[in-house]
């Protein structure tokens, strides 16, 4: 599983790069095999070389091959990186020319023309090969032993367009080293110019001459070929041994090279022979200039020769230590080189051993011992390493630094002081001090300002500023231009928001500041700052990409409640739009890790890390867009399994397990309301529960630069797959963006969602059935119970309302009756009742009606009663009783009668009399 594993993330890597590797603004490719360094120089053992457009500033490129096997070419690729498949073909292809810098470009539109030709561009031919949709090859050539009749120079550079946006490359310069030196006359001959013998030592140093034209010629060099002459100077001195009869060639051929220190050669073609050092210990030695890896002599310089087909050389140069000199004003110092000389190097040129030369002669005698020499540069005396009686050695890479006056002060006691002045001047095209002060590619959150500072070296220049090719010298000027490009019409880069300042002057250099933003989506753009005088230009430029903060299909502010009904499990959604994180993946190269934080204080690792807090929510790795919130109590416990489940959401492991999720069945007690674990852990009140739908964004493409968010992620998920390259993708150096970070308020605000808690739990009214059950049931025994106690208590007083209605209708008035009763008291109310249903019931008898009387009265004891003595005095000598059984009114029922009634019965007898 291990490997199969490996294999799945290397699939997904390479699929990665492929993708991200996609472009949609134009980019120059940079070419694997490319040179980066700023100076090239073609010679015999590196003849070839391959240029790429990619390179911040301006290089040179020198041709100096001498080997006539060797074919020197430079090939210049001007392409963009790769493009997406549905691409159109580029709108422009260009290679713009000039023969030096004081010329205006000449372009050339190579679009639609046919796939191979050669374009002319001054005195180079430029061969290339199209592609339409990818740009342009170019390749210069030449052939071993071509010959120069003009030199090979010129500037070379290319610009690409889509119709949207221009790309331009930094020029190349083609240097002919080679035409300057073919013009020197370095032909062989059997030259011998003769020169008195002995020497004296007070004639030194002694000055030979390799060609009568030479100095004449290399002073019209270009100021360029004083750093490379050496690399390509023709000829060399050496000494040779002088026997009777040498030939030139014999002696050009057996001679031995002048060592360091014995004598100088200038880059005019003259030979300084410092002191007699050599001749004293290589008596009778001729000094010869020869060609350069041949051998073959230019010129010989000896004391005597023989003969003129060719001269044989008889006599060399000795040293007489007591010869009298032989030159004149041998009292003083005299000056044997320039006094005066001007020096122009190209800045960021690669020196040889470069000295400042000064050759004088010193008096003779003794004060020769007293003479000094001291270098000074700008008034200040130098006396590092490189300082010599004769020479002064400048640094091996030219910068600007070395700018300036130099003197050489040759004093004597016995002789007027010397003084050889040397002006150095440092040119080329303005230069970045720090060509990374633009990033080839940056990203930038939506919303954010990209910001960058470049500074440029002393010297004139003036700075220009571009977005997508369009140029302008101010902000004003670029924005205008932006505003009204057609191809930019309608679109968000047209109102790009860009502002930059440019300050400083020629002396103290220009610093340029560029500001753009905030940023919207969809306004990538390219970034150019671009400084030229009349030696060239350079330029930095980058790429800026504008990366979609997160979009949501289904945001957790839907599910936010604020009424403190939260008693039951609720589930919140988080699910970013697909298209966006599409664009995440496959355009940026960008990781997104979705998580959760509660109420701002805790992430989703370390809430499942919590014993306690854990078991309260409800999480499936497989989806990370859903978590469960149970605020009374725990989850119930999910059944457990043996096998980890990790699951990956747009490449990024979640790292979380089924079994790790603690449950309710975890705890020994109970452990109270979510709240009150909030509260418990916070020290304080927790009214609300905060979920916050936390995304984050690794970049995971190397080649991208960007600003990092802030934040610490050390709580990243434990489990990962392929541990070390997810520990490295998801590294806090990688981290881009953090919701955890958001200052858009709307955007934090969906993010979240918000639900309240109540203080105490609250038994839901439709819990369960049976509790419905039981209260419903309770409702109607009460309302049975009272429908039937107000029946009890309105029966009697219906029977007493119609024994009423029978007496008034009979011409008794029961009330009447009471009221004429002086002995009526309170008390008195039922037997007075009695007597009134007694006389009803009297009636009822009289008439035979003795089952409906006794039913009427049946209802007390009293009433019985009564009836039973209305009947002993009337018709009524038989009762019926309810069950339809008669008998005889007996003594059985005048005794209930008696103890049901509160009178005796003989009172009852004297009041019915009475009555």
């Amino acid at each position: 599983m291990a490997i199969v594993g490996i294999v799945i993330w290397v699939c997904m890597l390479l699929q990665f790069s492929i993708q991200i590797d996609s472009s949609e603004l134009l980019e120059f490719f940079k070419s694997p095999d490319a040179n980066s360094e700023e100076s090239i120089y073609l010679d015999d053992r590196q003849p070839n070389v391959i240029l790429d457009a990619l390179s911040q500033t301006s290089r040179y490129v020198y041709f100096l091959v001498r080997s006539p096997l060797s074919t020197q070419y430079a090939r210049f690729d001007c392409k963009t990186a790769p493009r997406p498949s549905s691409a159109a073909a580029l709108k422009e292809i260009r290679l713009c020319c000039r023969e030096d810098t004081t010329k205006s470009a000449q372009c050339h539109r190579l679009e639609g023309m046919p796939r191979q030709g050669i374009v002319n561009c001054g005195k180079l031919n430029v061969k290339y090969t199209l592609w339409s949709r990818e740009g342009a090859s170019f390749n210069i050539s030449f052939a071993p032993s071509t010959e120069r009749p003009v030199a090979y120079n010129g500037l070379i550079s290319c610009a690409l367009s889509d119709g949207e946006a221009v790309i331009e490359s930094n020029e190349i310069e083609f240097r002919d080293a080679l035409f300057y030196v073919d013009q020197l006359n370095t032909q062989s001959s059997n030259n011998v110019l003769l020169r008195p013998s002995p020497l004296p030592p007070t004639d030194f140093p002694l000055k030979f001459e390799c060609g009568t034209d030479f100095a004449t010629k290399m002073k019209d060099w270009p100021s360029w070929m004083t750093a490379v002459w050496q690399k390509v100077v023709p000829f060399e001195w050496a000494f040779c041994s002088v026997e009777d009869g040498t030939a030139p060639a014999g002696c050009a051929s057996a001679s031995t090279p002048v060592n360091v220190g014995e004598g100088i050669t200038t880059m005019y073609g003259s030979f300084y022979l410092l002191n007699a050092q050599y001749l004293r210990s290589h008596s009778n030695s001729a000094i010869v200039c020869r060609q350069r890896n041949s051998l073959n002599p230019i010129v010989i310089y000896a004391s005597a020769v023989k003969g003129d087909s060719p001269p044989k050389i008889t006599s060399g140069f000795s040293i007489d230590d007591n010869a009298s000199p032989s030159v004149e004003n041998s009292d003083r110092l005299v000056a044997l080189s320039p006094q005066s000389l001007h020096f122009e190097f190209l800045d960021g040129t690669i020196l040889n051993n470069f000295q400042l030369q000064a050759f004088y002669r010193r008096p003779a005698g003794a004060a020769v011992e007293s003479t000094s020499a001291v270098w000074y540069k700008d008034g200040q005396q130098l006396s590092d390493a490189g300082v010599q009686d004769y020479a002064l050695r400048l640094p091996d890479k030219v910068s600007r630094a070395i700018a300036g006056e130099y003197k050489l002060e040759v004093t004597n006691p016995n002789s007027p002081a010397l003084t050889f002045v040397f002006n150095i001047a440092v040119i080329g095209p303005p230069k970045f001090q720090n060509v990374d002060c633009m990033d080839d590619l940056f990203y930038v959150m939506e919303g954010d300002t990209y910001r960058t500072e470049c500074n440029i070296n002393p010297g004139s220049s003036a700075v220009k500023v571009g977005v997508n090719g369009i140029e302008g010298q101010t902000t004003q000027d670029l924005r205008r231009r932006l505003s009204n490009a057609l191809d930019l019409a309608n679109k968000p880069i047209s109102q790009l928001e860009i502002d930059f300042s440019v300050t400083g002057d020629d002396k103290q250099g220009r610093k340029v500041v560029v500001s753009v933003g905030p940023l919207k989506p969809s306004q990538n753009f390219r970034l150019s700052i671009k400084a030229a005088n009349g030696n060239g230009q350079s330029q930095v430029a980058g790429t800026i990409r504008v990366v979609p903060k997160p979009s949501l299909t289904t945001s957790p502010s839907d599910f936010s409640c604020a009424s403190a009904s939260d008693q039951e499990p609720f589930f919140v959604r988080c699910v970013l739009d697909k298209a966006v994180s599409v664009k995440w993946s496959n355009t940026f190269g960008i990781l997104a890790d979705q998580g959760w934080l509660l109420n701002r204080m805790w992430t989703l690792e370390e809430i499942f890390k919590d014993s306690q807090l854990a078991p309260y929510f409800q999480f499936d790795p497989a989806d990370p867009t859903r978590i469960g919130v149970s605020p009374l109590e725990p989850f119930p416990k999910m059944p457990t399994t043996t096998t980890t489940t990790t699951s990956t959401t747009n490449g990024l492991s979640t790292g979380f397990s089924e079994h790790n999720q603690p449950s309710s069945e975890s705890y020994t007690s109970s452990p109270g309301t979510l709240k009150q674990l909030l509260s418990s852990r916070t020290s304080r009140q927790v009214d609300s529960l905060s979920l916050e739908c936390r995304v984050r964004l690794f970049v995971n493409n190397s080649r991208a630069a960007f600003h990092p968010a802030r934040g610490d992620d050390s709580a990243l998920a434990p489990t990962l797959l392929l541990d070390r390259k997810r520990r490295e993708a998801l590294s806090d150096s990688r981290k881009i963006y953090d919701s955890m970070y958001e200052q858009d308020a709307e955007l934090s605000k969906t993010l979240t969602a918000t639900r309240s808690l109540s203080t105490e739990p609250v038994e839901p009214a439709l819990a369960n059935l049976s509790w419905i059950l039981a209260v419903v049931i309770s409702i109607i025994i009460v309302l049975a119970v009272i429908a039937l106690s107000v029946w009890l208590c309105t029966r009697d007083r219906g029977e007493s309302y119609n024994a009423y209605r029978k007496e008034l209708k009979i011409g008794n008035d029961p009330l009447l009756e009471l009221k004429d009763n002086k002995s009526f008291q309170p008390f008195e109310r039922p037997p007075l009742r009695v007597v009134g249903v007694l006389t009803t019931v009297s009636k009822l008898a009289e008439k035979g009606d003795v089952i409906t009387a006794l039913s009427a009265s049946f209802s007390s004891q009293a009433i019985i009663a009564t009836a039973a003595s209305a009947c002993t005095r009337s018709a009524c000598k038989r009762i019926c009783l309810p069950e339809g059984r008669s008998e005889p009114l007996s003594a059985k029922l005048r005794n209930a009668a008696s103890n049901a009634l509160p009178w005796p019965a003989e009172q009852l007898s004297a009041a019915m009399k009475d009555r």
